[in-house]
């Protein structure tokens, strides 16, 4: 059977002789920079990052570019991460869920952010409709980025500002490299890293002068 593994980037250091299969993945470490710094380019000073507490390695790299950013923002980044057990590991219901749930917890928090990522859109869209429900005005009080861009970002009150992995070209390239694996098992084992983007909504407060 051949294989190609999806969002599922080695950690650096490892050896390619240690990979298993091909594999396609976004930059996940710098779509937590890029959330994080559109953030911090809008004002935002205490900035958090809400997940599920399962770490896949995918949420490891989002979380280490948070962070990166946060240091190279000479931003707070100490007990930055808020987390929750979602009733499944993956979903997006249980990750809209667990955004409603994490929001009465944010508000409670000793400071209040200013600025949230979310570790991805569904848990994004959750929050935002936990933290509206307790008064919490989106982006006035609260600026938020989801990661992922999935359909639902454009349709919610308001449109959800994501970093977007270019899915076409990251398909594209799977396949192909299936097709090329099936006419020459003997290829050597390559991962391949494909570079995000921000879509700019209206979660996020505007750019001041």
């Amino acid at each position: 059977m051949v294989i190609v593994s999806y969002d599922n980037h080695s950690p650096d250091g490892i050896s390619n002789h240690a990979h298993i299969f091909d594999s396609v993945s976004m930059n996940n470490i710098e779509a937590g920079r890029l959330a994080t710094r559109h953030l911090a380019e809008r004002g935002c000073k205490n900035i958090f990052f809400a997940t599920e507490t399962t770490l896949t390695l995918s949420r490891s790299h989002k979380i280490d570019g948070f962070l990166s950013e946060l240091r190279q923002q000479n931003l707070p980044f100490q007990s930055r991460i808020i987390e929750g057990k979602a009733s499944s590991e993956y979903g997006d219901t249980e990750m809209f869920e667990l955004g409603l749930i994490l929001a009465p917890r944010i508000i409670k928090l000793p400071i209040l952010p200013d600025g949230i990522v979310a570790i991805n859109d569904a848990l994004g869209i959750g929050l935002m409709v936990g933290l509206q429900a307790v008064g919490i005005r989106i982006p006035d009080d609260i600026s938020l980025v989801g990661i992922d861009n999935i359909s639902l970002s454009n349709l919610s009150s308001p449109a959800l500002t994501s970093v977007m992995p270019p899915l076409a070209e990251m398909a594209q390239r799977m396949v192909g490299r299936l097709i090329n694996r099936i006419a020459e098992p003997s290829l050597p084992i390559r991962e391949y890293l494909f570079t995000p983007m921000l879509i700019n909504r209206k979660s996020v407060r505007p750019l001041t002068s």
